[in-house]
């Protein structure tokens, strides 16, 4: 396989995303509707942050994030590593979570190691992704669904003791779906809590409380994925994407996208693969 340094290719599809390459940025605080894994598979070692508690993060270890909480990673040394992001419906991981959407699931366990065989199937899966993907796409689909298979059968995703969201605000529930959807119109948050009776700072507090993250990582994953889709479904400008999502400025735009997947927008768009 070629030197992958600065190369990353990313699969999307029905099954939700999957990112491969070499990184050696820092990436901000950031959540993802969705349950998430993430593979190391070589390279420098990483701290990574969830929810709030550092994580080494060395080859071989393998993180299991559940939706919407917040994580970061930081380099430990200029070396690259070998990272695969794999982002999942959650229904694919136990069909319950689209039948019942007021409980919360999770991960049993938040790290791990690779086992033999599952790093072996990352392994092929990655070189098929940057040898000749366009030849194998069919092949690359059938792997990315084999691996989602192998997480669930090794790592329970389950209904969370305490159901969180049984107890959610009903006014920051209605806050959460507004922020959703109006986001990249340039929602004011200040007007979410006054529209829900609230100040400034008891919205924050209840709304991190109810959802686990931030209005303002809400605001970001939903401008992260309309840009991905953006990026993956025409030829738009990225002059033009930046304007859409609301940036003054292209290098902006560029910048909150490296500090939240690691690689610039041309780097993605350049290694797409949609499935």
């Amino acid at each position: 396989m070629k030197d992958l340094k600065e190369r990353v290719s990313t699969a999307m599809g029905r099954f939700g995303r999957l990112s491969a390459g070499a990184f050696t940025r820092p990436v901000n605080s950031h959540a993802y509707r969705e349950p998430s894994v993430v593979f190391h598979l070589g390279g420098g070692e990483l701290v990574a942050s969830i929810d709030g508690r550092s994580v080494p993060f060395k080859p071989g270890d393998m993180l299991l994030i559940d939706p919407w909480t917040p994580h970061a990673r930081t380099p430990a040394s200029d070396q690259a590593s070998m990272l695969v992001t794999l982002l999942v419906e959650p229904s694919l991981l136990n069909p319950a979570t689209s039948t019942e959407p007021d409980i919360v699931y999770r991960f049993a366990q938040r790290n791990a190691r690779i086992d033999d065989a599952m790093r072996a199937h990352l392994d092929s899966l990655i070189a098929l992704m940057f040898d000749e993907p366009m030849a194998n796409l069919g092949t690359i689909q059938t792997k990315i669904e084999q691996l989602i298979d192998a997480v669930r059968q090794r790592f329970p995703f389950l209904p969370r003791s305490g159901n969180r969201r049984a107890i959610v605000d009903s006014r920051v529930r209605r806050a959460f779906e507004s922020l959703r959807s109006s986001a990249i119109q340039g929602v004011k948050i200040e007007a979410l809590a006054a529209g829900s009776g609230m100040s400034r700072s008891h919205f924050f507090r209840q709304f991190k409380r109810s959802i686990g993250v931030s209005p303002q990582h809400v605001i970001d994953e939903e401008r992260v994925n309309y840009a991905v889709k953006a990026l993956g479904s025409s030829g738009i400008m990225l002059s033009k994407l930046s304007e859409e999502l609301g940036f003054s400025a292209p290098a902006h735009f560029t910048r909150f996208f490296v500090q939240h997947l690691g690689c610039t927008p041309s780097q993605f768009r350049r290694g797409l693969l949609i499935l």
